[in-house]
């Protein structure tokens, strides 16, 4: 496989399973040096063990995305180790299925603490070094919950469709 990211570097949120572990293991198998996190300290451990055992650089942190001070500082332990920070992706979610009727504020708050405040977390912790070095990539993972509603995701739902408003309008700011 070519290394088409040889010299990147790369953080993927909602690391330790599932899609985020695949993206970051892609990643790192596409030559950039990944930073694994997660708020799930055990998953962290095994999704930084399978990056090593391809060959990849790895570093993991643990990171729960909905505070900033936390994310900023998973970002500065980044840079510092390795001199940037060129892809971003806010993969984590919470989501439990739940009938909204049976939702309570917390578990709404936290499910948009997650997704929209992990993105804006993500955003507003890499944007200034991704200025400074000429530019970067920011993504969120967004889901057929970003354009269509479902039963028992409410939340979930209005934090994908968020994510998407959210990355337009950072587009058109970004560009220049």
């Amino acid at each position: 496989m070519p290394k088409l990211l040889k010299g990147k570097v790369a953080l993927v949120t909602g690391a330790g399973r599932g899609l985020g572990w695949g993206i970051a293991r892609a990643l790192g198998q596409a030559g950039a040096k990944v930073c694994v996190s997660d708020i799930t300290d055990d998953e962290l451990a095994r999704s930084a063990s399978d990056l090593r055992s391809d060959g990849t650089e790895v570093m993991s942190a643990h990171l729960d995305v909905s505070d900033l001070a936390e994310f900023q500082s998973v970002v500065d332990r980044v840079v510092a180790q390795w001199g940037r920070l060129d892809i971003v992706v806010q993969n984590a979610v919470y989501m439990p299925i739940i009938l909204f009727e049976e939702m309570s504020s917390e578990i709404w708050w936290r499910q948009l603490r997650v997704s929209l405040g992990g993105l804006f977390n993500a955003v507003r912790s890499s944007w200034n070094v991704m200025k400074a070095q000429g530019g970067g990539h920011i993504m969120g993972v967004a889901s057929g919950s970003s354009f269509r509603g479902f039963k028992r995701e409410v939340a979930y739902c209005t934090g994908k469709h968020g994510q998407e408003g959210m990355f337009k309008a950072l587009a058109l700011e970004a560009a220049p």
